[in-house]
């Protein structure tokens, strides 16, 4: 027994002279509360049954993403430092992982120096409203968190630029309040291929500008899909996301704006969506440009009675970006219908817009400086209208509507350790 007491305090002292020596830190945060969701999805095409449901329970990360976080760096002499970040999410009502893999949210290794800021590995887009680079998302009041319809930027914004992988990013020196940002991601979900086409990539290139109470960012980026990628976007995606926020002492009102061009998900709708409107799931798109259009959030962050009001009002509005091509597996009847009993394949050309709307309000309350409250309720209405042109021709095979509404309320308790 003394034996190995010794041992486990000679590793403890051996870890604690390392962790002085790299200036290694350990803190995180957990967040718990309880969540109501009312959702209903309605279907012009009166084959298609409305659907309604309301859930009730536990929910973690609603106001944000529980995690435990261990940063190190290391001086090298000449100005220059040599560091890491490794963010793992964990779900505080379960304990599970939140992003099924140890370091999910964030694992990289950086260099800085008087030439600015340079990191390699996972990471989050310049516009995902995560991690270390985040440049947009803190121009809304709710950012990317408080539950999955009041902050969530999949709901209104462009939805798909997340974390990825195989990233690489600058950050230059800060010039007069102005910083440049450059970032690429060799292949965003996985293991590079050899062959550059296939990887699913991304690049961006993005400024901030501070003075004062003001503050400002623009992020120009695109996916580059590749040939694999399961959503059949045959074009690469192009954004333009600006933000914007004054803060007046008494209310703090942001503004952020996005374009999308080409893009795998806007208005909280996807081009696999696409397929959600045919019988059964009998048809997939193969061959589309994606979606087009805009977003914009205003917001304000306004200190009252000790704590901060949230409010936030958004809209969405695009269309598929050209025609969709959908293969069926089926033949179709003479009235043009698809026929579902038939073998073969035949095609359809498709359109589609979508449109989503929704407003906010929220307040959280310190207990302490590392303890909050808070609560948040959500309203959403959002629209995805149809027509189909029966075997690739300008003959109209159907049309229609789905309107979905979300209502949704959360309270809870969030540490920060």
């Amino acid at each position: 027994m003394f034996k190995k007491s010794l041992i486990a305090i000679a590793a403890l002292g051996a870890f604690a002279g390392s962790a002085m020596a790299a200036d290694i830190t350990i803190s995180g945060r957990i967040d718990t509360g309880l969540n109501y969701h009312w959702n209903k999805v309605t279907d012009t095409d009166p084959t298609v049954d409305t659907v309604k449901e309301d859930t009730f329970g536990m929910k973690a990360g609603q106001y944000s993403g529980s995690r435990i976080t261990i940063k190190g760096s290391e001086e090298l002499g000449n100005g220059m430092k040599a560091g890491f970040i490794l963010e793992n999410g964990f779900n505080g009502d379960d304990g599970t992982w939140g992003q099924s893999r140890l370091f999910g949210r964030e694992a990289i290794v950086y260099l800085e120096g008087d030439f600015g800021h340079f990191s390699m590995g996972r990471e989050g887009a310049l516009t995902s409203g995560v991690g270390s680079y985040n440049l947009v998302y803190g121009y809304l009041p709710y950012g990317t968190g408080w539950g999955d319809y009041a902050g969530n930027k999949g709901q209104f914004m462009i939805g798909d630029r997340d974390r990825f992988n195989n990233t690489l990013t600058y950050r230059s020196p800060s010039f007069a309040g102005v910083q440049v940002f450059a970032q690429y991601s060799l292949d965003a979900d996985g293991q590079e291929d050899e062959h550059s086409g296939v990887n699913k990539r991304y690049a961006a290139l993005g400024a901030t500008y501070n003075v004062g109470a003001f503050s400002t960012a623009l992020v120009v980026d695109t996916i580059m899909n590749g040939r694999d990628d399961a959503s059949a976007n045959k074009e690469d995606s192009l954004g333009i996301s600006w933000g914007a926020s004054y803060d007046l002492g008494v209310t703090k009102p942001m503004i952020l704006v996005q374009y999308g061009k080409n893009e795998n998900q806007m208005a909280g709708f996807s081009n696999s969506d696409y397929n959600e409107t045919t019988k059964d799931g009998a048809a997939r798109a193969f061959d589309n440009d994606g979606l087009k259009g805009f977003a914009i959030g205003l917001g304000a962050v306004t200190p009252l009675f000790g704590g901060n009001l949230y409010t936030t009002v958004q809209y969405a509005d695009g269309e598929l970006d050209g025609d969709a091509v959908m293969q069926y597996t089926g033949a179709f009847n003479d009235n043009g219908t698809p026929n579902w009993e038939d073998a073969g394949v035949t095609y359809e050309r498709y359109t589609g817009d979508v449109q989503r709307w929704g407003v906010t309000v929220g307040y959280d309350y310190p207990l302490s400086k590392r303890t909050k409250l808070y609560g948040f309720a959500a309203y959403n209405e959002g629209e995805f209208k149809y027509t189909s042109y029966a075997d690739a021709t300008t003959n109209v095979g159907e049309s229609g509507k789905i309107k979905e509404k979300d209502i949704e309320a959360g309270v809870g308790l969030i540490h920060y350790f």
